[in-house]
């Protein structure tokens, strides 16, 4: 799956931080849809975008991997899932696709 779909995974990620970008170069606009499709008053929607750092939707970098893989252990120490969970072989990179992972 990863080496079919690594283009469009890609594609989806850049798709998602152009989206979050239109919320602050188009502002008035971004409000007034998102209060429309959420149900949510503008000003309550203006105060989330307020408080929300930018955002660039990327791949799990090795840290971030590290810090669920501690997640997942801690799960597993304390029986919440069943087995042993290996976070790196769960998330897609796109340095897979050249052979490499985290």
């Amino acid at each position: 799956m990863q080496k079919k779909n690594g283009a469009f995974i890609q594609g989806v990620l850049a798709t998602f931080s152009e989206a979050d970008a239109l919320t602050r170069s188009q502002r008035e606009q971004s409000i007034a849809l998102l209060a429309k499709t959420m149900g949510l008053p503008a000003p309550v929607i203006a105060s989330y975008l307020d408080h929300r750092p930018p955002t660039t939707i990327k791949p799990v970098n090795a840290e971030v991997a590290a810090l669920q893989q501690q997640t997942a252990d801690l799960f597993y120490e304390n029986r919440l899932v069943p087995k042993k969970v290996d976070i790196r072989q769960r998330i897609w990179q796109p340095t897979q696709l050249e052979g490499k992972q985290l």
